[in-house]
């Protein structure tokens, strides 16, 4: 058996807040209609809270819109999830289960513009296994 293990990087904010109950209620909103598909009961949790933004994103687009107005980044900026303790080796710079705001390392921007960002945005790292 083998174990594979992942490091992300992400640069933005961590949703918090009005933006945060947004984020959760879209989510939960798209998890309620997953579950009616076959492919739900064979995701483990990080896989149906990927599939819920997706969905989410792609069917709520001006809710998705007003989270990321609300956590205070640029409209092309993503969601990212620092993943569940359980799908982590151990402690990381980041903490799990919270929701960045910005970008990912493949998709950073070349040129970033902090003043589009309300609160100043950080770097965040952390680690996963499966």
């Amino acid at each position: 058996m083998s174990v594979h293990y992942f490091v992300w990087a992400a640069y933005g904010v961590i949703v918090e807040g009005d933006a945060l109950q947004a984020l959760e209620e879209g989510i939960d909103q798209a998890r309620m209609k997953l579950k009616d598909t076959d492919e739900f009961d064979d995701m483990d949790a990080s896989e149906q809270t990927d599939a819920a933004l997706d969905r989410f994103r792609e069917q709520d687009a001006d809710g998705y819109a007003r989270v990321l107005e609300l956590a205070g980044v640029p409209h092309d900026a993503r969601l990212i999830w620092t993943d569940d303790p359980d799908d982590r080796p151990g402690t990381c710079h980041t903490g799990p289960e919270l929701w960045i705001a910005g970008y990912g390392v493949l998709e950073f921007p070349r040129e970033v513009d902090e003043t589009q960002f309300k609160k100043k945005p950080e770097w965040f790292f952390w680690a996963t296994f499966n």
